[in-house]
């Protein structure tokens, strides 16, 4: 009987572990993407992780930068400071410079494909609890690495 009573308690616990915090349904949202390559070989990505308001504070953010598909940068930012955005939105900025070699470059306007993927993980979570982010939109650069197929044709 003792066996069946803890077994039940460790499959209660098992299932509530798995059910959803309230407002953390699907990926969080993503704006103001964008990405810059002001010069040869250089460049720099900016974009903001909207948090839910029960997430005061974020221990870490794990990203990916995607051109056409194709994974280009990643990193991690460490503690990074949550802010208000505008309407009073908790946000976190990731903002990373980007170095690339062996590429061609490409002068002039042109449109990318890009994307950007993560996770960030709340101060104080549970291990393993990491809440995930993905945005894809259209930038408009004024030079890039060339790569295959990177550029959207309009």
């Amino acid at each position: 009987m003792r066996r069946a009573a803890w077994l039940c308690v460790l499959l209660a616990v098992a299932a509530c572990r798995r059910v959803p915090q309230p407002g953390l349904e699907g990926p969080l949202a993503v704006k103001n993407v964008t990405l810059a390559f002001p010069m040869d070989q250089q460049g720099d990505l900016f974009f903001e992780v909207v948090l839910p308001p029960s997430i005061p504070r974020v221990a870490s953010a794990r990203w990916e930068l995607w051109l056409a598909g194709r994974r280009f940068a990643e990193g991690v930012l460490s503690n990074p400071e949550a802010t208000s955005g505008a309407g009073g939105e908790r946000l976190v900025r990731i903002s990373a410079p980007l170095t690339w070699r062996h590429l061609g470059w490409r002068d002039g306007s042109t449109f990318l494909d890009v994307g950007v993927r993560g996770e960030v993980t709340p101060w104080g979570a549970p291990e393993g609890l990491r809440l995930p982010f993905r945005a894809r939109t259209e930038v408009l650069v004024t030079g890039a690495p060339m790569l295959e197929d990177v550029a959207v044709e309009r």
